[in-house]
Order: C-alpha cells, then structure tokens, then sequence
C-alpha cells in the first residue's frame, strides 16, 4: 500500500463516528474507549499514554482533532495536571498527536496522526 493510499485510510477512519449503540456493550450499558492494538503492543511508550490517546480518539471531531483539557483529561482518567502533560508530550515525542496551541479558547488542540505503527495490523 503506498504511502498516499495509507494516508487517505488513515483519513476515513478518524473522522468515522461511531453510533452510541456500537460503542455501548450490550449486556451491562457500559461504555469503552478505544485504544488501537497497533498502540496496545509498542514497548516504547506508557500504560497511561496509551490511556490519553483512547481519550483523546474518543474527543475527536470528524476532522481527526481533539479539544479537551488537560484537567478533563485528568478527571476523565484519574491522572493529575502533570501526569496528563507527560503523557501528551510523550505522544507527541512518538508523533502519535500534533498539539497546536488555542490562546482564546484556552485549551490546545491535538490532532490525532498517522503513524507507521499502524501498518502492523494491516
């Protein structure tokens, strides 16, 4: 698959929304977040980085960019203020997110990024 090609899925898939009855389990109502196994199984990055990118999948629009703060990430997922702060970095250190910086609206976007992890499920 080329590189254009691996691009343009990348693209569908992020801005596919799920309906709540996909996302909801079936027998007690609970729901999930959503951590790619291409993620799941690389060493090289934390249990809790793994834990902010489900988040931040889970807050993205249908452009692949995500809008939460840092202190709603941190009560979504019971990390503190600093411990959210590694953790983004940490995903933009691996070029998994790309943060871009809202003066006005006082929080930061992250746009979710293709990475070439995900081509070890493809």
């Amino acid at each position: 698959m080329t590189n254009e090609r691996k691009q343009q899925a990348w693209q569908r898939l992020i801005t596919r929304t799920w309906p709540e009855e996909v996302i909801r389990a079936e027998d007690d109502g609970w729901l999930f977040i959503k951590i790619p196994l291409w993620l799941v199984e690389q060493r090289g990055i934390s249990s809790n980085a793994k834990i902010v990118y489900g988040r931040l999948w889970r807050h993205r629009n249908r452009n692949g960019w995500a809008y939460p703060s840092e202190s709603t990430l941190g009560e979504e997922i019971g990390l503190g203020h600093r411990q959210v702060q590694r953790c983004l970095n940490e995903l933009i250190t691996h070029r998994l997110i790309k943060r871009e910086r809202y003066y006005i609206r006082r929080t930061n976007g992250y746009k979710l990024l293709y990475h070439p992890w995900q081509d070890l499920h493809l």
